[in-house]
């Protein structure tokens, strides 16, 4: 426990420091120890990795547990690795409205779920903030996707094929990019005609159930 470190540490140093005046020149430079090893310890949780800088540039991986960086040399990113991450797309605004084969628009919303599989790569290889760029990479597969499927099949029967495609293509781009991500899902929320002519559309269909299909890959492998 950090805690406990850090105070047994301040512990020895009260019987290592002099009593009266004379020991006083040894505090700032005890003080200063103190100050540079709480810098230099680092607790890393079960569900992360922790990624040394040395420099700013890549040392070490650390698992979990307590670990020394020598600060102010190194220093260390502590990234969640087990941590399942949920990125939504089409909530705000005209973000989900996309065009489809037969130049139609269709208004979607849907989920993204991913986690990091390389935390070296998820830091180095992908730009702050990095669950932009997943969200950017994600969407734009979507609109290629609906861009390629009349909106009919878009509206109906084509949900679960979209999402397929949607989740191979994201994952093949943060490939190429060794972004470090991992898809373990994708979520299509809605996929309905913009509102204006959203209750035009219903009044021709039939009334089904629109249940949420959510893909799970098997690579599920972490660092």
């Amino acid at each position: 426990d950090l805690d406990e470190l850090i105070r047994r540490g301040k512990d020895s140093l009260k019987n290592v420091i002099p009593t009266g005046g004379g020991g006083s020149w040894m505090l700032p430079i005890v003080l200063f120890a103190a100050f540079w090893l709480f810098n230099s310890i680092y607790q890393v949780q079960p569900d992360e990795n922790g990624i040394v800088l040395r420099f700013g540039a890549y040392a070490r991986t650390s698992g979990p547990g307590l670990h020394f960086a020598l600060w102010p040399i190194e220093k260390m990113e502590r990234l969640r690795v087990e941590a399942e991450n949920q990125t939504s797309i089409g909530d705000t605004g005209d973000e989900g409205l996309m065009l489809t084969g037969d130049e139609n628009m269709v208004d979607i919303k849907f989920k993204v779920l991913w986690k990091i599989n390389d935390a070296k790569k998820y830091l180095f290889n992908v730009q702050d903030p990095q669950e932009q760029f997943v969200q950017a990479v994600a969407e734009s597969a979507m609109r290629e996707i609906v861009g390629r499927t009349p909106a009919t099949e878009a509206l109906t029967t084509g949900r679960l094929a979209i999402q397929d495609q949607v989740v191979a293509i994201t994952q093949r781009t943060l490939d190429a990019y060794d972004a470090g991500v991992l898809i373990t899902g994708l979520a299509l929320q809605q996929c309905d005609p913009p509102p204006p002519v959203r209750d035009a559309f219903e009044a021709v269909q039939p009334a089904t159930p629109d249940p949420v299909h959510t893909i799970k890959p098997r690579n599920t492998n972490t660092n």
